[in-house]
C-alpha cells in the first residue's frame, strides 16, 4: 500500500465516525452532546486532510473508501439501536489510543448505560472476505507465541520473567530477546530463535549486498522467496510443538480481537458484517471462547489454523511466510522509460530500472500476514 492510500485509510476513520454519529442523531439515537461532537470530529477530519495535503483530486484516486462508509454505516447505526434499545450514544476516533494499549480499535462508542465498545473498522476497496489482521517478521511472529505485545512496534513484555519488574523488550534486539527468553524459562528456544537470526542474515548477505541481485530477476526472487518461506515456516512449526494448544489458540484469538477487548465492523462495496448485530458473527465469537479446538499445519508457504467446535470447522487462518520487497529495488515507468537511470533524491545517486537502492535495500525482511477466512465461516450478510 503506498503513503497516499495509507493516508485517506486514516481520514476515513475519522469520517466513518462522524458518520456514525450524525446518523445516531439522525436517528434519535444520539447523547445529547451529539452536535458538538460532530463539529470536532469534522474540524479533525479537515486537519487530518490539511497536514497531509489531500486534496479532492487526491481523495478521489481512491473514492471506493468513502462510498462504502456511505453504503455501510447507516446500515450499521441502525441495527446497533435495534441490537441495543433504550440507548443513546457517542462516538470518537480513537486510533493512537488503542495502538497505545495494543489494541486494533479505531473507534469508541460510549452507550448511555456508561458501557464503552472499541470498535476495529475494516473497511476494504478490494474484498473484505479474507482481511488481514496480523503482519510482522518471522522472529515478531514466533516472539508473539510466548510474550504478550508491548506498546511500540516489534516491543514485547515478560511479565513471567524472574526480574523484579515485567521486562519490556524490542524483538529485534537479539540480546534483549535472547534474555527475555532465558529469563522466562524458553530457554530450549534459543536455537530456534538463532536459526531465524541465521535466515535473515542470508537473505541480506544474498539480496541486499551480492552483485547477483543488484537487478532484480523476479522469477528468481520469486524462488527464492518461497524457499526462504519454507524454512521459516518449519522452524515457527517447530517452536509451535512446545507451546500448548490452548495457549496457540488463545494467542490466535487475542490477534482476531474476539477475545472480548473489542468489536468488530467489516464491509467492502457488497459484504457487510459486524459482531456486535450480526447473529452469525456474534455466535462464531461464542463458539471461539467455548471449548474451541485448534489444530495446525503446513500448506505450501503457509502455517493453516483451522478453529473448529463439535467437529464442525470455525474458521480458517492462513499465514503465509516469504520476504517482504519493502521497495528494495527502482521501479515505475519513469525509470522503465529511462534506459540511462534517473536521479533518485533519497539514495542520492543515478539508478535505472529494476536496480538495487542502495539504502532502501536494508530494510528487506522476512514478513509474514495473517489472513482470516471469514467468508467461509459464513458471517456477512
Amino acid at each position: 500500500m503506498n503513503q497516499l492510500e495509507h493516508y485517506i485509510q486514516d481520514a476515513m476513520e475519522i469520517k466513518a465516525t462522524e458518520l456514525m454519529q450524525t446518523e445516531a442523531l439522525r436517528m434519535g439515537i444520539a447523547e445529547a452532546s451529539a452536535d458538538s461532537k460532530i463539529n470536532a470530529l469534522r474540524r479533525q477530519y479537515e486537519q487530518h486532510l490539511a497536514e497531509r495535503d489531500l486534496t479532492r483530486d487526491k481523495l478521489t484516486k481512491y473514492p471506493q473508501y468513502e462510498a462504502n462508509l456511505h453504503r455501510h454505516i447507516p446500515v450499521f447505526i441502525e441495527r446497533l439501536g435495534r441490537t441495543l434499545p433504550n440507548t443513546t450514544f457517542l462516538f470518537r476516533c480513537i486510533e493512537r489510543d488503542a495502538r497505545n494499549q495494543s489494541l486494533k480499535a479505531d473507534i469508541e462508542i460510549r452507550c448511555s448505560d456508561c458501557k464503552l465498545i472499541w470498535l476495529s473498522l475494516k473497511n476494504y476497496r478490494n474484498s473484505v472476505k479474507r482481511p488481514q489482521v496480523m503482519s510482522g517478521t518471522f522472529n515478531s511472529f514466533a516472539l508473539s507465541f510466548l510474550f504478550e505485545s508491548a506498546p511500540g512496534v516489534g516491543k514485547f513484555v515478560a511479565p513471567h520473567s524472574s526480574e523484579a519488574e515485567p521486562m519490556v523488550f524490542h524483538g529485534g534486539r537479539t540480546d534483549q530477546r535472547d534474555r527475555a527468553l532465558i529469563t522466562s524459562g524458553f530457554a530450549s528456544m534459543l536455537p530456534i530463535f538463532r536459526e531465524l537470526d541465521e535466515l535473515n542474515e542470508t537473505i541480506k548477505q544474498i539480496f541486499v549486498y551480492s552483485s547477483e541481485f543488484e537487478f532484480l530477476d523476479e522469477q528468481r526472487f520469486d524462488q527464492a522467496r518461497k524457499s526462504v518461506g519454507v524454512v521459516g515456516r518449519d522452524l515457527v512449526l517447530q517452536l509451535l510443538e512446545g507451546v500448548p494448544p490452548e495457549h496457540i489458540l488463545a494467542t490466535i484469538v487475542k490477534w482476531l480481537a474476539l477475545d472480548g477487548s473489542e468489536e468488530q465492523l467489516m464491509f467492502d462495496s457488497d459484504r457487510y458484517t459486524d459482531s456486535i448485530t450480526v447473529g452469525s458473527f456474534r455466535r462464531l465469537v461464542k463458539a471461539m471462547r467455548g471449548g474451541a479446538q485448534l489444530n495446525h499445519r503446513a500448506k505450501g508457504q503457509n502455517i493453516e489454523f483451522v478453529i473448529s467446535s463439535d467437529g464442525a470447522n470455525l474458521l480458517t487462518i492462513q499465514v503465509p511466510f516469504t520476504i517482504n520487497k519493502n521497495g528494495a529495488w527502482t521501479s515505475g515507468s519513469e525509470y522503465r522509460d529511462s534506459p540511462n537511470g534517473l536521479f533518485h533524491e533519497k539514495e542520492g545517486k543515478v539508478l535505472k530500472y529494476g536496480q538495487r537502492r542502495p539504502k532502501k535495500s536494508k530494510e528487506l525482511a522476512t514478513s509474514v500476514n495473517t489472513y482470516v477466512d471469514y467468508e467461509k465461516a459464513g458471517v456477512f450478510i
